[in-house]
């Protein structure tokens, strides 16, 4: 079994600075252009891409991944198909201006059929509607608490307890903190910026 390559990505946009993780997984069965896509798009839909910022080289991306190029490439042309991102000649891949909203609709409907697939393994347990609701709670209670310690206390993540989740909660998974040690730092800057 293959451990998880989690990366903290770091970057400027203007004078704002931000960061997300990405993880690869190699051994889940998701190939792993198909996971780049994904939290690329989960990262645009939830505002850490914008519109008209540049995105990592090719090679500056599977340096930092630690991942073969052509699985970089192979993710960026699914992403320029699904007009996520277009190429600027001479400069690189950018994220395009309507992605926003495609990437929120997409997130939406991966994160409800990944909890359908939850529901029904559930169901087939033997658990109830009241019992599930009630570890889907806990676990929602459980990631949100692990959050607030990370940032120290300070954010307030809201709590959608509805039977479906907002498309503003998080589902990238947790910091693990033992691993920021092995945080590679890739920058990303806006169109305007060299």
């Amino acid at each position: 079994m293959y451990p998880t390559a989690q990366k903290l990505i770091l970057g400027v946009f203007g004078a704002e600075k931000f960061s997300m993780y990405m993880s690869i997984e190699p051994s889940n069965g998701v190939p792993i252009y198909q996971q780049i896509v994904r939290q690329v798009k989960f990262a645009v839909a939830e505002g850490t891409l914008v519109p008209g910022q540049l995105v990592p080289s090719v090679r500056d991306l599977a340096r930092q991944l630690a991942v073969n190029p052509n699985t970089i490439q192979r993710a960026y042309q699914q992403l320029q198909s699904d007009e996520v991102l277009e190429s600027l000649r001479g400069r690189g891949q950018v994220v395009c201006q309507g992605a926003v909203k495609h990437c929120i609709a997409q997130r939406t409907g991966i994160i409800r059929d990944r909890l359908c697939q939850v529901v029904e393994e559930a169901l087939r347990s033997g658990l109830d509607r009241r019992q599930l609701q009630g570890v889907f709670n806990v676990a929602i209670e459980k990631h949100f608490s692990v959050h607030r310690e990370a940032a120290g206390g300070t954010i307030d993540l809201p709590i959608n307890r509805s039977p479906m989740l907002s498309p503003t909660i998080p589902v990238q998974g947790t910091i693990d903190s033992d691993r920021q040690s092995d945080a590679a730092e890739i920058k990303f800057t806006s169109e305007g910026q060299s």
